[in-house]
């Protein structure tokens, strides 16, 4: 039996690239329930398709994981009992930053 059968995972950024393949393996792992928090920024749906043909026990929320107020809330609802934070915060790159080797 894995550590996360039968737990609520919630993972940060899960619609991202990396994020979406961490969603994807956790979800055979049989949690009871993923929950995704991402503002889709960055992520994409597209990338959640796999998830959610995997398994109904995936719940998506557009939301932005550095509003504390709103994660503590989906935490304290969906009773989460592990935290994957895969969120990021994209850093522009500009001529300031000069080229790299």
């Amino acid at each position: 039996m894995s550590r996360v059968t039968g737990k609520c995972i919630l993972v940060t950024g899960g619609a991202g690239f990396i994020g979406s393949h961490v969603v994807d393996r956790l979800l055979l792992e049989r949690p009871e329930r993923v929950v995704v928090v991402d503002s889709f920024f960055l992520g994409q749906d597209e990338n959640l398709k796999n998830a959610q043909d995997i398994s109904s026990s995936l719940d998506v929320l557009r939301l932005d994981a550095g509003d504390f107020s709103s994660i503590f809330e989906v935490v304290r609802e969906f009773q989460v009992d592990m935290v994957l934070n895969l969120a990021v915060m994209p850093l522009p790159l500009t001529e300031q930053l000069g080229t790299f080797p």
